[in-house]
């Protein structure tokens, strides 16, 4: 959910009190168009600036819905509905504007079979599926489901827990690796 704050200017004050109703609309023409459900109360908003006498300016705001949707950037438009009393023009008489994607596509990760073992090191590759133009992070935890390491069995680490790690995937990259270092085995004298 993003709050928006708009800002109406006149280039005078005049000596009354103006009431300026704007409304919000699927920008015309557009082939990402907004849609009534990405306003707050499913619907499309409207903005009431009120100037008191003297004034020069009022503000309003408009809220979007937000979700968790990747549904793209979303276009629309303001445009004049009412004011009073009479008189005076918007110039432009309407105006654009974006509502900007900010949710992340889910991504799916898969741990690569052929691990590499350096010393006490596990070297694991993860993958990740979908949309991977945003970095990424994800904590995974090794252990009896993912059959890494092999034969490991959960006593075997400190505290009788499997590791966790996290894998960091770089904007525009689609594979990362990490490493997990084995519990040190003690050698017999």
């Amino acid at each position: 959910m993003t709050v928006a704050t708009y800002t109406l200017a006149e280039t005078a004050a005049t000596g009354s009190d103006r009431q300026v109703v704007i409304g919000v609309r699927a920008k015309s023409g557009s082939s990402t168009p907004s849609k009534a459900s990405d306003w707050k109360g499913n619907a499309f908003p409207t903005m009431t600036f009120i100037l008191p006498a003297g004034t020069t300016s009022a503000t309003s705001t408009i809220e979007t819905a937000g979700n968790s949707t990747v549904d793209g950037n979303r276009e629309f438009e303001l445009y004049l509905i009412s004011q009073t009393p009479t008189g005076g023009s918007l110039s432009p008489a309407v105006f654009f504007g974006t509502i900007t994607e900010d949710d992340v596509a889910p991504i799916s990760i898969t741990i690569d079979p052929s691990i590499r073992r350096s010393g006490q090191d596990y070297i694991f590759t993860a993958r990740r599926a979908g949309d991977v133009s945003a970095a990424a992070s994800r904590s995974i935890q090794i252990g009896p489901s993912t059959d890494y390491p092999p034969g490991s069995v959960a006593a075997e680490w400190p505290g009788g827990v499997f590791p966790t790690a996290t894998a960091t995937f770089a904007a525009g990259s689609s594979s990362t690796s990490f490493t997990i270092t084995a519990p040190a085995v003690a050698q017999p004298e």
